[in-house]
């Protein structure tokens, strides 16, 4: 995915103290925006978001909220959920030429929101999912669409199929 910022330009986004939000700066390290997230919990790490109508958005798991900004650090829109949000993914999960926002919970329960933030699925793998992790995408059976993999904390790894159903679980068994 190219990202497309003005020349000699080059963006960086930080992590600031405390997880309290984002600073976006160029490679002089001067602000160029400033995003403040909602509620505890702070930013985590910024996904770039593919739209050819708002290039360089980028996708951000604030505690309980699922945040898009556009390239100027404006909030896009913030989808609330009940439970801390993982680390999204972003990729066209359902073969529309469109991104999708994978978004899992520390609590087992995965969002898929499309480019506007409006709910698409919900599934509740009823399992605790790492909280450094986050969703891997991939078209493992190349039917054109996106599955989407978890690893909950029990050593389970689950896949989604691009329509939020489980497609299967596994265990994974401690090596010896």
């Amino acid at each position: 995915m190219k990202l497309n910022y003005p020349k000699g330009i080059l963006l960086l986004v930080l992590l600031i103290a405390l997880q309290s939000g984002l600073i976006a700066g160029n490679g002089a390290l001067q602000n160029v925006w400033k995003y403040t997230a909602p509620e505890a919990g702070g930013a985590g790490i910024p996904q770039p978001f593919p739209d050819a109508k708002h290039p360089n958005s980028l996708i951000i798991s604030g505690g309980k909220m699922i945040i898009r900004l556009s390239s100027t650090g404006k909030e896009m829109f913030a989808f609330s959920t009940a439970e801390n949000v993982i680390v999204p993914a972003v990729g066209d999960v359902d073969g529309d030429g469109k991104a999708e926002i994978v978004a899992p919970t520390n609590a087992g329960v995965v969002y898929c929101l499309d480019e506007s933030g409006k709910l698409k699925w919900k599934n509740d793998l009823k399992d605790y999912l790492y909280d450094f992790g986050g969703a891997v995408l991939s078209d493992i059976d190349g039917d054109g669409h996106l599955e989407s993999l978890f690893n909950a904390r029990g050593g389970t790894i689950y896949c989604l199929n691009f329509d939020g159903s489980l497609r299967w679980k596994v265990k994974a068994e401690p090596r010896a």
